[in-house]
């Protein structure tokens, strides 16, 4: 449903739904789509936004009370932490989704409601950044929540800096790669 909702959404301007015809009515921030049509992106996204909030914090709410019920008649406290560890990673990535690009839809919205040009293009710069930056925090949400993450994330970086610091000047492979008989084995590099 989800897919069928996006390319739909991403055909609805190539469909008519445009300003092509009528320049006047065309986007500051998206010169090719209407302003009506950000209008109905904007609160479409924002409305989803808010859906996946109040469905995430319902989760959260339901698994925590079932954990406070489950803790009172059982002993398997590490399970518990467990799931209640995932929740709360799930609810800081959603919250940081929704910090990140909720600033950029309310600019969207209004550029599409006609705003002050300068303003909204002055904005747009900095929600863009703050868009882009929500990708940057996930892995760093990630490592400091989960510890396998954290392991894998401090072997990539001493891998890189290995490669970095060689005396050769050489860049060499972090692994090394040996043909037995049935396979190909990839084994740490010396």
């Amino acid at each position: 449903l989800i897919w069928v909702v996006s390319i739909g959404m991403g055909l609805i301007p190539n469909m008519g739904w445009n300003c092509l015809c009528n320049l006047e009515t065309c986007s500051t921030m998206a010169p090719m789509y209407s302003r009506s049509y950000l209008i109905f992106w904007a609160v479409l996204n924002l409305l989803t936004f808010s859906i996946m909030v109040a469905v995430y914090m319902r989760i959260f709410f339901y698994v925590r009370h079932k954990n406070r019920q489950m803790s009172q008649h059982t002993s398997q406290n590490r399970y518990r932490e467990t799931v209640m560890n995932l929740m709360k990673t799930v609810s800081m990535i959603l919250g940081l989704f929704v910090v990140c690009w909720t600033p950029g839809l309310v600019v969207l919205l209004l550029d599409g409601l006609n705003f002050d040009k300068i303003v909204v293009l002055t904005l747009e710069k900095y929600c863009l950044v703050l868009a882009e930056c929500n990708s940057f925090v996930n892995p760093i949400v990630y490592c400091f929540r989960d510890s396998d993450m954290r392991k894998t994330f401090e072997r990539v970086l001493c891998c890189l800096c290995k490669r970095g610091n060689n005396q050769n000047g050489k860049s060499e492979a972090p692994f090394a790669y040996t043909e037995t008989e049935h396979h190909t084995v990839r084994k740490k590099g010396e």
